[in-house]
């Protein structure tokens, strides 16, 4: 099976509209790549889902950003943050009250992950 890179996994719809798109045997084969088990039901609710979300996507890309102002601070280090202060908390007695079962002072619940 053909690898798919972020240049072949996506077409240019008929018609020439330039919005990216899947075929239905492209979500298939990233599906394969990515190890999942889809039936054929499956790719054809995914097709269209994935679709429109490409179809989001180039909305957003059309988006004039350059109009808009830039943000303060831009992420680089400069966030205003608040002090942290020890308040008031509820009592660990009435918190784990409501607690169908407790170990050793805390919450006991079910196993999520087997190891």
């Amino acid at each position: 099976m053909p690898k798919l890179t972020a240049g072949s996994c996506c077409s240019t719809r008929k018609g020439g509209s330039g919005l990216l798109s899947l075929s239905a045997q492209q979500v298939k084969d990233l599906a394969v790549q990515a190890l999942l088990g889809v039936t054929e039901e499956e790719i054809g609710v995914l097709s269209p889902a994935i679709n429109q979300t490409l179809q989001s996507i180039e909305e957003i890309r059309k988006a004039p950003v350059s109009e808009g102002e830039p943000t303060v601070n831009g992420g680089e280090g400069g966030e205003r943050l608040r002090a942290d202060q020890v308040c008031l908390s509820c009592p660990q007695e009435a918190v784990l009250s409501n607690a169908p079962k407790q170990f050793d002072a805390c919450f006991q619940t079910p196993l999520v992950l087997e190891e």
